[in-house]
Formats: structure tokens, sequence, C-alpha cells
């Protein structure tokens, strides 16, 4: 039998998280992402929202990229499952939320733009996450998705030799919850099928090298094999759509 105790997959609690000290920080506040994935995000918001936007971030965490786009002017909610996490609360309304269920009741009014950054990936459905986030935006509203880049050369190449994508070892699915890898592909579809028009796919995140020179000549192999984003983390920016 199981323990009791035993992490849950896709269910964050601050005691069972590492201290990833190589994240990069935002004016002190962790960041829970590849290294530019963030300002990518807050860049793609600036592009077509104005300041004083309603903005929701949904899975927040310890509010880097919330912080990052009060600090650009727009009006933020931020949401998490675990309250204590966000580090900044002044002039940020806060929804505690598990995103597994029906969470869309629990906020007030629509939104502008919507912020998925690095959770789909925790998701058990994709699909119902979406048709969630749906009923909050405005109509025409934006949405940022972000998630590994499982069709990555790197990401490829583990799979290969490992038979798991980056980002999804078995220390992933236990630690951080990865339960979920989606390829742009799939995400399009996810997309598409719940009420949304994908605008734009980009990916963000320097490929790491790896000191193993085998799997670095096999990511590169693999960078001639197909085509697609080859960043760690897919970026993609849909809107919704007037009807599902």
């Amino acid at each position: 039998m199981p323990s009791s105790d035993a992490p849950t997959p896709g269910q964050y609690r601050v005691s069972e998280q590492q201290d990833y000290a190589s994240l990069e920080r935002f004016q002190g506040i962790r960041s829970h992402s590849v290294a530019g994935v963030h300002e990518m995000i807050a860049g793609i918001v600036r592009q077509r929202l104005k300041p004083g936007a309603k903005v929701l971030d949904l899975a927040c965490g310890a509010g880097a990229l919330t912080l990052r786009l009060q600090q650009a002017g727009y009006r933020l909610t931020a949401c998490d499952l675990i309250a204590d996490k966000l580090e900044v609360r002044d002039g940020i309304e806060f929804v505690e939320a598990d995103l597994n269920q029906d969470f869309a009741t629990k906020f007030r009014g629509k939104f502008d733009a919507i912020v998925a950054s690095e959770i789909i990936e925790h998701m058990e459905n994709p699909r119902h996450f979406l048709r969630e986030v749906r009923k909050l935006l405005k109509p025409g509203g934006t949405l940022v998705v972000s998630t590994p880049n499982i069709d990555s050369p790197l990401s490829k190449a583990i799979f290969l030799r490992t038979g798991r994508h980056r980002w999804f070892a078995d220390s992933d699915y236990v630690e951080s919850g990865h339960i979920t890898p989606m390829s742009e592909t799939c995400l399009r579809r996810a997309l598409t099928e719940t009420g949304f028009e994908v605008e734009s796919v980009a990916s963000g995140g320097a490929v790491p090298r790896t000191g193993w020179w085998k799997m670095r000549l096999l990511a590169r192999l693999m960078s001639f094999v197909g085509t697609g984003e080859r960043g760690e983390i897919l970026i993609v920016v849909a809107y919704r759509t007037e009807t599902a």
C-alpha cells in the first residue's frame, strides 16, 4: 500500500517544493520558469493591451510574473492552489483555487487577458482547464499559455535515450507535478476545440549545454528532423472566439 503522506502528482504543497537556487528571479522573487520566458510573456501582453487592462495570472506561484505585469501598469488578479506561496500582495487580488476543478465561479467579472505560465502540464484534463479559462475571458480576450516544449531537439534526444521527454522524468512527475506533456499540435487542437483561435507560437529559454557529449550530438541531429520551435518552453498566444 502506498504511504498516506506520499505526494499527489500535480498537487503543490510548499513542503514538497525544492529550492531551485538557479532559477531566475525578478526583484528577489523566484520565477518558476526558464530564464527569459516571463519577460517574453510580459512583452506579449504589452503588445496587445494598454495599461489598465485586467489581467489574470493563473498558477502565479511566488508572484514574479504577477509583479512584472503589475509594474507594467495592469490591474492584476493572481491565482494559485496555495495562498502562502505568493510573495506580493499590494494592489493585487488573490484567489485560491484548484485549477483541476471548476474554478471559473471563484472570480468576479471577466478579464482582458489571462496568462497561464507553466501550468497546463500539471492539469489532469487540459481541455476542462481551457474551458474554464474561456469562461473568464472577455470575447476577443487574449490567452498566453506556456509549457515545456517536448518538440525541442533536446527533448527529442532525451526521449530517444530514455523514453521520457525533457521535464517529464520520474522526478519531475513527483516533485514538480508534471503529469501531462503537450506537443504544439496537441495544444493547438485543445485550444481550437475549446473556443480559442491560435494567433502565434514561439519558444523561449536557452537550450542548456548538457555535459554528455553523446546527448549533445543526438540533440544536434534531432535539430535537422522535422520543424517547430526549438526553445525549451513553448509559448502559445490565442484569443477567445465569439462562439465555442
